[in-house]
């Protein structure tokens, strides 16, 4: 069986081999993430339950301390 060597087919070759490559790094990378999304889900599911809780005087203050919050991270060099 002859095995062709067309540019073509080298191309097709080294981009199938450099996907595999980096879908592999994207896995590790998944990995290594598992924990922080883990928190991530923890610290939302805790912020929704809070939040259920607030009245709408409370729940618009809280908005307000977050928006001042924001802007002074923004104003920071």
């Amino acid at each position: 069986m002859r095995v062709s060597k067309s540019n073509k087919v080298c191309g097709y070759v080294k981009a199938v081999q450099r996907y595999r490559k980096l879908e592999d790094r994207l896995h590790e990378k998944d990995e290594t993430l598992r924990p922080l999304r883990a928190e991530v889900a923890e610290a939302g599911a805790d912020m929704r339950g809070r939040r259920a809780t607030l009245t709408g005087g409370q729940l618009g203050e809280a908005e307000r301390i977050l928006k001042s919050a924001a802007s002074e991270v923004e104003a920071q060099p």
